[in-house]
């Protein structure tokens, strides 16, 4: 408990203090939490080592998310395809059984109606499939709970794998740049960067 307060502690003055210098980016929040947990703590132990030992006490967690585009018309039946057949009897993802399938569709847990599905397995560890608010795609969500990273780290890919038969596709592949691991397809990023011509004739005539 007095762990979990002197992290809670942490987080709020790193919050604090990076309002009070407009901090805007999320690793010099990051970076001023782990140096207020090292003088927090002392003795050379970090706000790292602290997690650690919570790992090896309470055991690991590993949370991954992978997209899966659909553009188009004919994307969005897909997407809608693909999320009656998740509700259809599914009785394991990766070889973790499912212990029971949350359906958030008519409100669920005090949340408002959505259009998401959790699948609780076995083990501890879940899947929560979803589409996308903004885009044009599907999300799974995936926690795996495990004895050591390691173990964990192999048996989501296997969850992983069970969730794509019924996506019919792999996730986008993972670009890494400052912020951290993105999953975009090729035409996401090519759009990104595309700048419509600015129309000078027609902007000047507006004007007039």
């Amino acid at each position: 408990m007095r762990l979990l307060k002197n992290c809670k502690n942490l987080v709020f003055a790193a919050i604090q203090c990076g309002k009070v210098q407009r901090l805007q980016s999320i690793p010099c929040k990051g970076k001023l939490c782990l140096l207020r947990g090292s003088e927090q703590f002392g003795g050379g132990v970090s706000l790292l080592d602290k997690l650690d030992e919570l790992y090896k006490t309470y055991g690991y967690c590993l949370n991954t998310l992978h997209s899966y585009g659909f553009d188009g018309s004919a994307g969005f039946a897909k997407m809608q395809s693909i999320m009656q057949a998740f509700q259809g009897n599914i009785k394991e993802f990766g070889g973790k059984k499912v212990v029971k399938l949350l359906d958030y569709a008519p409100g669920l847990d005090g949340l408002p109606k959505s259009d998401v599905l959790k699948f609780l397995l076995e083990d501890n560890c879940s899947i929560v499939v979803r589409p996308s608010g903004t885009e044009p795609k599907l999300k799974t969500y995936i926690s795996v709970s495990a004895a050591n990273k390691e173990t964990a780290e192999a048996v989501e890919p296997e969850i992983c794998k069970s969730a794509e038969k019924y996506l019919g596709k792999k996730a986008f592949l993972p670009r890494i740049g400052k912020r951290g691991r993105q999953y975009l397809s090729r035409p996401v990023l090519a759009a990104k960067c595309q700048r419509p011509a600015r129309n000078v004739n027609s902007t000047s005539q507006a004007g007039r």
